[in-house]
């Protein structure tokens, strides 16, 4: 599990870094050539490399915990609190990585199938259609704000535990 744990969070950093050192590179102007299109992909690359840095963040620290030589079982356990909350976070940046290609796709298709409107549309319209877009996807979160009320903050938890022969019992 460890080894598995360290290949993710491995994965995680060369593909922030990969991702980094292209945009150093290559500086903003592949992005696109309109300024609408080069802030949505920007966005895309902001959450992408949120939630690359967090995830990465995620499993060193399991690999960490993991490491540790304990007689409790339950000394391997995780606050709730800090578990929900370190796992929400890089998913939240998950999401807004798809949010946004959703956001280029839509840009992209209404600048490829009807291109007078497109230039006819001003940049405000179009900023005010991608700002409506952003409200959108943080209305998408507010379901998450109930679930935080009946969890049961007190309880601790494993996270990325896996089912052997040794801990079976422990499943049922």
């Amino acid at each position: 599990l460890q080894v598995i744990l360290s290949v993710k969070c491995l994965l995680c950093v060369c593909g922030m870094m990969t991702s980094i050192v292209v945009i150093w590179r290559g500086g903003l102007s592949w992005l696109g050539f309109r300024p609408l299109t080069r802030s949505i992909f920007i966005g895309h690359v902001i959450s992408a490399l949120l939630c690359s840095l967090l995830f990465a963040f995620c499993y060193a620290y399991d690999v960490y915990r993991l490491s540790q030589d304990h007689d409790d079982p339950c000394d391997y356990t995780l606050d709730m609190r800090f578990a929900f909350f370190m796992r929400i976070i890089p998913v939240f940046g998950m999401f807004g990585s798809i949010y946004f290609m959703i956001a280029l796709a839509i840009e992209r298709s209404i600048a490829t199938c009807s291109p007078t409107v497109y230039d006819f549309l001003s940049s405000k319209k179009l900023a005010t259609f991608i700002a409506v877009q952003i409200v959108i996807f943080f209305s998408l979160f507010v379901p998450v704000i109930f679930l935080i009320p009946p969890i049961d903050w007190e309880q601790r938890m494993y996270v990325f535990n896996t089912r052997t022969d040794e801990n079976d019992d422990a499943f049922r």
